[in-house]
């Protein structure tokens, strides 16, 4: 008995990902992780590429989260900062301002680490973050 012919496996996956993929860009958008979850832009100038460098080393045990750090400070974690400029825009003096002088209580100020041109790094990453 003759068995019929079977479509080959890579014509499937290919015509399977040239139909996936407008549906997966479109889930993404522009910023958006496939949850729908804000994700971080990626640094394309001098200036955002040095404030993503100042955001890490100064910014990220408060301001990046996992699981577990969740779980060991949960009560001395700040906002991921994800998307602020895009949802608050906030005025560069205002981000300045948080940055130097920090919030009592709630977050360290930084005018006596950061230089102003570490500052002005810092607010425009944050504004594509």
């Amino acid at each position: 008995m003759k068995r019929p012919a079977r479509p080959c496996s890579a014509f499937l996956a290919l015509t399977f990902s040239i139909l996936m993929l407008p549906i997966a860009l479109a889930a993404q958008g522009e910023g958006m992780a496939p949850g729908g979850t804000p994700t971080p832009g990626r640094p394309t100038t001098d200036q955002q590429m040095s404030g993503e460098a100042v955001f890490y080393q100064n910014c990220t045990f408060c301001h990046e989260h996992d699981a577990q750090k969740r779980r060991l400070v949960a009560q001395f974690l700040g906002p991921t900062l994800i998307g602020l400029y895009k949802a608050k825009n906030p005025s560069d003096d205002v981000a300045r301002a948080l940055i130097l002088n920090g919030i009592p209580k709630r977050m360290t100020g930084f005018r006596y680490t950061l230089i102003a041109k570490e500052v002005d790094d810092l607010i425009a990453y944050l504004k594509i973050r």
